[in-house]
């Protein structure tokens, strides 16, 4: 004989067989290429010749939100409305005449260098926006060229400074120290590295492979 037992309270048995269930619909799962973009620490954005985006990748999440883009669901505008005709005018050439361009945004007291390359998906005219970065190499690439050749904690935020295109004597100043004792790390950072100048080194860092920092998931042996 086959039994199932349930409580003589028919609704007690009904509330614990069939537990709620939250219909709200979940969104969908990334696809394959959305995932791979978002581990790449170049900021990508697609948009269309109105500015309204219709991918970003996470990167270019973080440095629209940290340089003062504008969306709010509608078309991108640059952070400093006096660079909103110069974008506006480099999109329709790049969206409508195929051309590259490149633009230098004011942002605060620095500037953001952005181009603007075409695509074109299936029939549809759209441009990838590609935002640069600060510095010549991230976090996780300079923590792992730094433990590669074996450099100090202080020799690594001298290094990041350079990185920066900071000059010693404002590296110094921002880890008050002594301009000697930055010139000696540098020389030590130099020798390490094998590198012939501090210009070499730098160029040596843009080299490196970018690599987007566990942000999300999993982990690095750099920690």
């Amino acid at each position: 004989m086959f039994e199932i037992g349930f409580s003589s309270n028919a609704t007690g048995a009904r509330e614990r067989a069939s537990p709620p269930i939250d219909r709200r619909a979940s969104p969908p799962a990334p696809s394959l290429h959305e995932t791979v973009l978002d581990q790449l620490p170049q900021a990508l954005v697609v948009i269309d010749a109105s500015a309204r985006p219709s991918f970003c990748n996470a990167a270019a999440r973080v440095r629209l939100a940290t340089t003062g883009w504008s969306m709010a669901g509608g078309p991108l505008r640059p952070p400093h409305a006096a660079d909103q005709a110069a974008f506006s005018r480099a999109l329709e050439q790049t969206c409508m005449r195929g051309l590259i361009r490149m633009l230098c945004l004011t942002v605060g007291t620095r500037t953001l260098h952005a181009a603007l390359t075409p695509l074109d998906v299936q029939g549809q005219r759209l441009a990838l926006l590609l935002l640069g970065n600060d510095a010549s190499c991230g976090p996780i690439e300079l923590q792992l060229f730094a433990q590669l050749n074996g450099l100090t904690a202080a020799e690594a935020r001298v290094l990041a400074g350079l990185n920066r295109g900071r000059r010693p004597a404002q590296i110094a100043r921002e880890h008050e120290v002594a301009l000697t004792t930055v010139q000696s790390q540098i020389s030590a950072v130099r020798a390490k590295t094998q590198s012939a100048s501090i210009f070499s080194l730098v160029a040596r860092l843009a080299r490196l492979p970018a690599i987007k920092a566990a942000l999300d998931s999993g982990s690095s042996d750099a920690a």
